[in-house]
């Protein structure tokens, strides 16, 4: 499974939208995300300023729906079921320690030698501004994406689903 990782270092939650719903086969960019969410329509022509603030996919507003929780991770057979049953990649975030906090995808999962680990799309950090390309592709451990010394876990966003053409 492939996924781009589009990311501007305050579009991350637009970032991982885009890649979710570009994955089912409707491209929202981030920069319309972003734009949408906080009302603007100069969030891809600056770095920072009012685009500069934490939000989550607005999946409803692009025709999807997606089932999210609150604090919590999925569980390992959940991520299984999302990854291979369902063949559908799905947005997590974490909450940092020191405050703020950060939006990625798993794409993937995989046991090696009874260690669980998931194949996330991070969209920091960006390599070009001009083209908002970048990001970078991890394996972590499943403990690691459940929670970590610098992190605990957040919000996922799951069973992403295309439902209709908006007009």
């Amino acid at each position: 499974m492939c996924l781009r990782c589009p990311a501007r270092l305050e579009l991350v939650l637009a970032a991982s939208g885009e890649m979710t719903m570009k994955y089912f086969g409707h491209d929202v960019s981030q920069c319309t995300e972003a734009n949408n969410e906080f009302g603007l329509s100069t969030c891809c022509q600056n770095n920072g300023g009012s685009c500069n603030n934490g939000g989550w996919p607005e999946y409803t507003k692009y025709g999807f729906t997606a089932n999210q929780t609150n604090n919590a991770a999925l569980t390992w057979a959940e991520v299984q079921g999302q990854i291979f049953c369902a063949n559908k990649p799905f947005a997590f975030s974490w909450h940092w320690t020191g405050g703020g906090g950060h939006m990625m995808v798993v794409k993937g999962y995989l046991t090696v030698a009874n260690v669980q680990y998931v194949d996330v799309n991070d969209p920091e950090p960006f390599t070009n501004l001009n083209t908002l390309t970048g990001g970078t592709e991890t394996i972590m451990t499943y403990a690691n994406y459940v929670s970590g010394s610098d992190h605990t876990h957040w919000n996922d966003f799951y069973n992403i689903t295309y439902t209709e053409e908006l007009t």
